[in-house]
């Protein structure tokens, strides 16, 4: 049942992370058993406890989590970043997550996403939240030449990401060959690091531009 300020979501899909792998190994420092896992999920509202009315959320609104649980009251919280708050808990790892038929969250770490968004899709919005920080902090511009090293889950949504905001010059490094095919079948430019040079590679690409020793920093 969902605490004040909490609201209950029926999941309709939940991804695996990496985390997800490491916890069920037995290898991450803080996640203990018992515990419900999965930080990336979708799913609808079935019930609200908002006595105050502070948050605008109704029954059957689709949503998705915000995974970071903050404290909001240390130095970093104060100034705007949360993110590496002092006391930081993460659901699915200090809390239960949503790889169950039901998950209470609070209010304040759902963010409400159209009804058209198919729900499989919604699970991968907080991995490509990750890839779209990743872009904004790399200062990456139209005419730049990209190299992304490896192709898991979450290189493999920055290597569309960054297709889509008009990087046309990408190379993505990848040993896999499930995903050097899906790679390939998508156009883009692959790079088998275990079979040649990757680092003159990625000089012949860049016409030597690549070189840190033949750039200005």
């Amino acid at each position: 049942a969902p605490e004040r300020g909490e609201g209950l979501v029926r999941v309709d899909y939940a991804g695996i992370c990496g985390t997800d792998l490491a916890i069920l190994a037995g290898k991450h420092p803080r996640a203990k058993a018992p515990l419900i896992l999965g930080h990336a999920f979708c799913g609808e509202l079935v019930e609200i406890n908002d006595p105050e009315k502070e948050f605008d959320f109704g029954v059957g609104d689709k949503v998705v989590a915000f995974p970071l649980i903050s404290c909001r009251r240390c130095l970093a919280c104060r100034t705007g970043n949360e993110h590496i708050c002092r006391n930081l808990k993460m659901i699915g790892i200090d809390r239960d997550g949503g790889m169950a038929e039901y998950v209470a969250i609070p209010l304040l770490l759902l963010l409400k996403i159209k009804e058209e968004i198919d729900p499989a899709l919604g699970a991968l919005i907080e991995p490509l939240a990750v890839t779209v920080h990743s872009v904004r902090e790399s200062g990456v511009k139209i005419g730049d030449k990209v190299l992304v090293t490896g192709a898991g889950p979450i290189g493999f949504l920055l290597a569309l990401l960054l297709r889509y905001s008009g990087i046309d010059n990408l190379l993505i490094s990848e040993i896999n060959p499930f995903r050097k095919r899906k790679l390939t079948d998508l156009a883009f430019e692959v790079i088998d690091p275990t079979k040649e040079d990757i680092v003159q590679r990625v000089l012949e690409s860049t016409r030597g531009e690549g070189d840190r020793k033949s750039t200005r920093l």
